[in-house]
């Protein structure tokens, strides 16, 4: 029981980070466009 407890809690952390790196790395990119544009 504890144990998957703790692997559930790690596998929906780890999706989280993914999700967030994402949403960082399609930010980063739309600035980019945005520092392109007004160039």
């Amino acid at each position: 029981m504890n144990y998957c407890v703790m692997f559930v809690l790690d596998m929906t952390a780890l999706s989280f980070l993914r999700g967030w790196l994402w949403i960082l790395k399609k930010y980063n990119k739309v600035m980019e466009g945005k520092r392109d544009a007004t160039i």
